[in-house]
């Protein structure tokens, strides 16, 4: 038989290897609950993630619809806007001012017809500065500085041309320059 010193090594042994079990059952226990934990954020993370994407989501076709009701609101106005510039008994053009004269930004066929064109050929043309200085010397540099300072000319501009008189007021919108002829006179052909 083994000696008593052998039992109690052996007893000794056996309780260090349950000590040593022990505190690899505890660690391991630990461990496996550090990571259920980590899972768990990871789950409650990518909810969150889903949730919030989500709402992003809403909100973004939310934006996208309110920008499309505003897109066919505008396609009207520009409608509207465009029939009434047609049919108008009035020259209009709107200017804004550009390298070497004044961009046509839009301009109605009466006011085309009176210089000479065509609405397509002018809209989005520059008109050169030689152009308003051949109808009065002073004209450009008037129109600049309505665009500067913001403030309607203070003299109705009169030309005598070919077929017709007439008479323009210069007004300052928020952006450019609208030129109106508000009156004009035919002579007859005959």
């Amino acid at each position: 038989f083994p000696s008593h010193d052998s039992w109690e090594e052996l007893a000794q042994s056996f309780q260090m290897m349950r000590q040593r079990l022990k505190e690899s059952m505890e660690d391991l226990e630990y461990r496996v609950q550090q990571r259920t934990l980590e899972l768990e954020r990871s789950k409650l993370d990518t909810e969150s993630k889903n949730v919030l994407l989500k709402l992003k989501q809403d909100k973004l076709e939310e934006e996208i619809n309110h920008r499309q009701i505003i897109e066919e609101e505008l396609s009207q106005s520009q409608q509207l806007l465009s029939s009434i510039l047609t049919y108008a008994h009035d020259g209009i053009v709107a200017l804004e001012p550009a390298l070497g004269g004044l961009r046509c930004c839009v301009i109605n066929p009466l006011m085309a017809k009176i210089l000479r064109s065509s609405p397509d050929r002018l809209e989005g043309q520059i008109i050169p500065q030689h152009f308003f200085q051949r109808l009065d010397p002073d004209l450009f540099d008037q129109l600049l500085r309505v665009i500067q300072t913001k403030k309607p000319l203070k003299k109705d501009l009169h030309y005598r041309h070919d077929f017709f008189e007439s008479f323009y007021v210069v007004l300052k919108p928020p952006y450019g320059l609208l030129l109106y002829c508000v009156y004009r006179f035919y002579r007859d052909w005959e």
